[in-house]
C-alpha cells in the first residue's frame, strides 16, 4: 500500500494549477496564442482546428490532406480570422489540383498560426516541449511522430 494520502494529494494538485495559474495570468499574450485563443473558444473553432490537425497536418499524403483540406474550406467557424479563411479557401480550391504545391504551403501557415503551442517531435522528446498548464491532444502519424496541440484558452 502506498503512504500517499487522497487528501494531501489532492491539496497539493490545486495549489500547483493556482500557481500556474497566476504565472500564466502575468505572462504576456503572444499574438498567435491570442489569435488561436478566439479561434479554439468556439466550440465549432475547436472542432475545425483538430480536424485540421489530423486531416491535414498530420497526414503523409498530400492528396489525401487536400482533399480533406477542401472539405473544410467549405465549413469553415465564423471564430477564424478573415485572412485564415481566405487562405483555407484558397488552399481548398487549389489543393486537390495541385497537392504536391499546396499542402506544404497550407501546413506552414497553419503551424505559424500556432507556433508557439505546437511541437513536432518524437513521442520521447515530446515532454521537453510542453510546459503546464496545457491541454495535450497528440495524434501519432504513420512515421511515429507526435503533433502537440495546446490550446490555450
Amino acid at each position: 500500500m502506498s503512504d500517499v494520502n487522497a487528501a494531501d494529494l489532492t491539496q497539493q494538485t490545486v495549489e500547483t494549477a493556482g500557481r500556474w495559474r497566476r504565472a500564466a495570468r502575468d505572462a504576456p499574450a503572444e499574438a498567435s496564442a491570442t489569435r488561436l485563443a478566439r479561434v479554439v473558444r468556439d466550440a465549432e473553432g475547436l472542432e475545425f482546428t483538430a480536424a485540421f490537425v489530423d486531416g491535414v497536418v498530420l497526414v503523409d499524403d498530400h492528396a489525401v490532406a487536400a482533399r480533406r483540406l477542401d472539405q473544410l474550406s467549405r465549413a469553415m467557424p465564423d471564430s477564424l480570422p478573415w485572412h485564415l479563411r481566405a487562405a483555407v479557401s484558397t488552399g481548398g480550391g487549389f489543393g486537390p489540383l495541385a497537392p504536391r504545391a499546396v499542402m506544404p504551403v497550407a501546413r506552414r501557415a497553419f503551424r505559424r498560426l500556432v507556433e508557439h503551442p505546437v511541437a513536432d517531435h518524437t513521442p520521447d522528446t515530446l515532454g521537453a516541449h510542453v510546459r503546464p498548464p496545457a491541454i495535450l491532444y497528440t495524434s501519432d502519424a504513420a512515421d511515429d511522430r507526435c503533433l502537440a496541440f495546446i490550446p490555450v484558452v
